[in-house]
This record gives structure tokens, C-alpha cells and sequence, in this order.
């Protein structure tokens, strides 16, 4: 039997602009009003209406489970993410 794993669509469609504005978000250490900011100009920016709040709910979650390993392919150094997760702390 096979199982099938549940498919988050607004995860997959919109991955690179979920990685860009994780990046430019710890790169840039934007947090707080800044952070908000940031996040619904890219969601106006670069996502249709009725994806953006699902958009914003997964680039915060992807902030919030950040860590060195989940680095690959942002171009994010760990000095970078311990900067931001200072300040977000």
C-alpha cells in the first residue's frame, strides 16, 4: 500500500519567493515592524490575493523553524542567522 503525504500547494508554488523573503529577512535583520513590512509588500508584490494570507502563514512558520541545517540554498551564513535570531529573541 501506498501512502500519500499530505501536499501543502502554497508551500511548493511559491518557493522561491518564500526563500527570497526568508533570506533578505535574516540578511537584512528585520524583525518586528520591519518584518511585517517587509512581508506584506512581498506578499502584494509577488502573490495573488487569495494565496497571501496562506503565503504570509508559511514564510512566518518557516522563520520560526529556522535553523543552521535548513540553511542550504538561502545563502544565509550561521553568523548571519545567530544575528537574527538574537535580535528576534
Amino acid at each position: 500500500m501506498v501512502e500519500v503525504l499530505a501536499f501543502d500547494e502554497i508551500r511548493v508554488r511559491y518557493r522561491p519567493q518564500r526563500r527570497r523573503a526568508v533570506a533578505h529577512i535574516i540578511t537584512n535583520l528585520l524583525v518586528g515592524e520591519a518584518l511585517s513590512t517587509y512581508l506584506a509588500e512581498v506578499a502584494t508584490a509577488s502573490v495573488p490575493g487569495d494565496d497571501q494570507a496562506r503565503f504570509l502563514a508559511t514564510v512566518r512558520e518557516d522563520l520560526a523553524l529556522v535553523s543552521p541545517p535548513r540553511l542550504a540554498g538561502l545563502g544565509v551564513t550561521r553568523q548571519q542567522l545567530g544575528r537574527w535570531l538574537a535580535l528576534d529573541a
